[in-house]
């Protein structure tokens, strides 16, 4: 209908597709029938449009359009149409209009500058200015002269000397003697030499000549092929025989091998003669197929394509063809230059079943192979298809950053070490391997181990490619961490057992001995002296083997966590501190008292406190204990 493909209409944007009053009318209308929708909730009926469209040459092409608003699956309004091609009945149209309305002038003219699809068609007047010019004369005038033309211009002015000359009397003979002109001209430009067939008709209206008509061909193809063959048949013989590469020639008309060269003789392994008594169609496996591609090197003077070909031993070969129409002694022929690819049909098949089998490998592998391009979005030039069983989203979602941005799954924390672990690893040429989580469609995160390594260390390391596989390890952090858990549930359980034997064994028996001993004191007293002084030495000693024992089951099992919460633990703690030592905490109301996890931040407190004392001699200490969001931030 209009000359391009589906790919290219789909890029092409609506609005350059068609004439700017046929753009508005299509837009008019689709408004009118979405707010016709929109008021009475009813699709409204199938509407006939017809309007004006482009060409992929350059031309206008009417079109008669029936659409329709229509609700797609998502419930969203989309127009769907059929159009068809009403060029040829418009110009009808137009030349009945032009004939009721216009005088005969206006018909000569009309029927003068139809247009076609790759002659040049201009037409004058009898002052030689130009009142039409197609798109194909005005682009080849422009590549010859310099010179882009316009309606109206003196077409021999534009012309450079002695090119306005000869072209004048060309147009003076058909104006002057109201009679057709034909003729070849060739002209020699900078990027060489043209040659030009032109056929000029006169305008003629009420027994008078207004103007020309004018119809002109490159026919520079042409003229170089037929002077070739007329000057240079020895050196095409000899080209022809001497050519290593197989060559026929073959009638246009009955599809029989005129003849063979020597290459050819040796790899199909007839003679000439027997050649000769062949047809094209007989040494081929698909017969039809070779007529079709005669056909087609004909229509368009030259071909190429592929073809099978039969030996005369029978084994059958797949072979390139390039087939030209050329022009010898007046009769048109095919000139076929063949080459024998079975070898690289072969090596293609290998190579797409080699293709295959390491694609079925990449995607058999329990992990993400992938290669990207080391940019702000990490965009994935391929990824196979296991990344959907780390994060839910497919490799079509996430290849070329379809839908979803790789980058955009990293979790934010992580992705500054990520780079860091590239960038260094690229500064020392190296593969790098990195664990970081990555986000699951569900909004959990799984952990993954990736392993990577530039394709090139030449220059920045920007949109450099990577290729790599990543693996989940979610599974081995999980059992690590239960490992650990595990480990500290059992530490704090001999903790435990450890701060009971000591409170409820040794405190006790302390406790017990100080209470024995001092029932003795009245007997002490009596003695005096130094067995007295021996006596309270002996209870200080027991004081303090008591507190230093309650405070060792205190630090193995703080009870105070369990019992009151973090917070007043904490305070116990700062309380029983040295004096000299100033210490505020800032905390908000939080009890933190459920079991492993007050008890770990009692823990982590505790001993960053002991070092501040121990190593940094300080005299004041500041603690505070925030919220954000589910998080706590202890300073």
């Amino acid at each position: 209908l209009l000359g391009f493909t589906v790919a290219e209409t789909l890029r092409l944007p609506i609005e350059e597709t068609m004439t700017a009053s046929s753009y508005s009318l299509i837009m008019q209308k689709i408004k009118e029938n979405i707010e016709l929708y929109q008021s009475t909730g009813s699709i409204p009926p199938s509407q006939m449009l017809e309007i004006e469209q482009y060409h992929k040459n350059g031309s206008i092409v009417w079109v008669e359009i029936v659409a329709k608003l229509q609700l797609n699956a998502d419930n969203e309004l989309e127009v769907l149409g059929v159009s068809r091609n009403i060029t040829e009945r418009k110009k009808a149209e137009l030349e009945k209009q032009v004939s009721q309305e216009a005088l005969k002038e206006s018909e000569s003219r009309l029927e003068a500058i139809i247009e076609t699809t790759s002659d040049n068609i201009w037409s004058i007047n009898t002052r030689y200015e130009i009142l039409y010019i197609n798109a194909v004369f005005r682009d080849a005038f422009e590549a010859s002269f310099g010179v882009r033309l316009q309606k109206g211009d003196n077409i021999l002015d534009k012309l450079p000397p002695p090119f306005n000359a000869s072209w004048k009397a060309h147009y003076d003979f058909v104006l002057h003697n109201t009679s057709r002109n034909k003729f070849e001209e060739q002209y020699d430009f900078p990027a060489g030499q043209m040659w030009v067939e032109v056929a000029m008709f006169p305008i003629v209206a009420n027994g008078e000549t207004i103007g020309v008509s004018c119809f002109g061909k490159d026919i520079t193809t042409q003229k170089i092929s037929e002077l070739a063959l007329a000057e240079s048949e020895q050196r095409f013989r000899s080209m022809f025989n001497d050519n290593a590469s197989i060559m026929l020639l073959i009638d246009v008309d009955t599809y029989n091998i005129i003849d063979i060269n020597p290459a050819a003789e040796k790899f199909y392994g007839w003679t000439a003669e027997n050649f000769k008594q062949l047809k094209i169609t007989d040494i081929c496996l698909h017969p039809e197929k070779a007529k079709h591609s005669i056909q087609t090197a004909c229509a368009e003077k030259n071909a190429r394509f592929e073809i099978v070909h039969r030996l005369s031993n029978g084994t059958l070969c797949e072979m390139e063809v390039f087939g030209s129409l050329l022009s010898i002694n007046g009769k048109l022929i095919i000139h076929e230059i063949i080459h024998d690819i079975s070898a690289k049909k072969r090596a293609e098949a290998e190579l797409i079943e080699k293709n295959k089998q390491l694609n079925l490998l990449i995607q058999s592998i329990p992990g993400v192979v992938f290669s990207c391009y080391n940019n702000d979005d990490n965009r994935m030039n391929f990824i196979n298809d296991y990344i959907q069983e780390i994060t839910g989203y497919s490799a079509a979602d996430i290849n070329n950053n379809n839908t979803i941005h790789y980058r955009n799954l990293i979790h934010p924390e992580d992705i500054p070490k990520f780079d860091n672990a590239i960038e260094d690893a690229y500064a020392h040429k190296s593969r790098y391997n990195f664990s970081y989580r990555l986000l699951n469609k569900d909004g959990s995160y799984r952990w993954v181990y990736e392993i990577g390594e530039f394709q090139s260390y030449e220059g920045p390391s920007k949109d450099k490619r990577i290729d790599g596989i990543i693996f989940d390890i979610t599974n081995r952090i999980t059992n690590e961490e239960m490992k650990l858990s595990a480990a500290y549930d059992a530490a704090e359980a001999e903790r435990t057992r450890i701060s009971h034997e000591i409170h409820d064994g040794i405190q006790q028996t302390l406790v017990a001995s100080k209470l024995m001993i001092s029932s003795i004191r009245k007997d002490i007293d009596q003695l005096g002296g130094r067995l007295l002084e021996k006596y309270n030495n002996g209870i200080a000693l027991l004081d303090q083997g008591i507190t230093e024992a309650r405070s060792i089951a205190h630090s193995l099992m703080p009870k105070q966590v369990n019992e009151y919460g973090y917070v007043v633990a904490v305070e116990h703690l700062i309380a029983n501190l040295d004096k000299k030592i100033e210490v505020e905490f800032n905390h908000p109301d939080l009890m933190l008292n459920d079991g492993k996890f007050g008890t770990n931040l009692f823990r982590i407190t505790q001993e960053a406190i002991n070092n501040i004392i121990k190593h940094a001699a300080a005299t004041k200490v500041n603690i505070t204990l925030t919220e954000a969001g589910n998080r706590l931030i202890l300073t």
